[in-house]
């Protein structure tokens, strides 16, 4: 009895040894987190207090090579702007309804998506001698847009039962020949941008005009009256029409259909704080 004693007074000793490191060296980390968060808060507002001595306000135009190499503020009117109602669906806009900075467009197809369904079964024969289970897969499938192609050559024979008895095919949109001249490419992308963007005088860097403007839906139409055949407009969106095996009217969806919705960035003015340079 003695001897445990002994070991629990050490094993005391020890464990309150060790929660006093503990402790001095949380208080010694904290010491250092706390003075690097001073250091940057001092560093920052150094920095800010430079920026702001050092800040220079500049005219619209004409530029001044004075300020080359400087810190310049400008609020400057948006010019070069870029219309964009030479697209598909956009002709029947006015300039000033389709002109922006940039043009984002969002196409999908609606396509049939192979979903599984695994199940654990246990067979007797295989309980005598393992106990192992086998699994048993099922699949069902259903309509979907989609922003990528899904190939359909591995779908199962039983897909036919989702399709009233016809074979689920995936008709690849590139193969179409509205593809080239209508939608051209599947998921979001930038339909077009405004080449030589300036705030005033100044040339708007590419990067910069990519992040700039607010966005607000364009609603296109059939840029001939009536559509044709192979497209729709309905729903702020654009539609072109699969006609290999359709079985259904035009302005109803059907495997293959391809439908696109756009996305105008403008501004009218910009403001920014930038370095000069030659």
């Amino acid at each position: 009895r003695s001897k445990m004693g002994d070991e629990t007074c050490c094993s005391r000793i020890a464990s309150s040894c060790f929660t006093a490191f503990a402790g001095f060296a949380l208080f010694v980390l904290s010491l250092v987190l706390a003075g690097w968060n001073e250091y940057r808060i001092v560093a920052t507002e150094k920095t800010l207090s430079a920026a702001r001595i050092n800040l220079h306000e500049a005219p619209c135009g004409p530029i001044n090579p004075a300020n080359d190499g400087m810190l310049v503020h400008i609020s400057c009117q948006l010019s070069h702007l870029k219309s964009f109602n030479d697209l598909p669906g956009l002709s029947t806009l006015t300039d000033s309804e389709a002109t922006g900075i940039r043009l984002m467009q969002f196409v999908e197809v609606l396509e049939w998506h192979e979903i599984s369904h695994s199940d654990d079964k246990r067979k007797s024969e295989r309980l005598e001698v393992n106990g192992r289970p086998t699994k048993s897969t099922s699949y069902s499938y259903e309509l979907q847009w989609d922003t990528h192609w899904i190939d359909s050559s591995s779908f199962q024979s039983s897909c036919a039962s989702s399709n009233g008895g016809r074979p689920c095919v995936n008709v690849d949109p590139t193969t179409q020949p509205w593809w080239i001249t209508g939608p051209r490419r599947l998921g979001g992308s930038t339909a077009g941008a405004a080449d030589g963007l300036q705030a005033g005088a100044f040339l708007v860097p590419s990067d910069m005009a990519a992040q700039i403007g607010t966005g607000r839906p364009l609603v296109p139409s059939c840029d001939a009256k009536p559509c044709p055949p192979t497209m729709d407009a309905q729903g702020g969106r654009l539609y072109w029409r699969n006609l290999k095996g359709r079985t259904v009217a035009s302005n109803v969806d059907f495997p293959g259909d391809v439908r696109l919705s756009y996305t105008l960035f403008n501004a009218s003015q910009v403001l920014a704080w930038s370095k000069r340079r030659e």
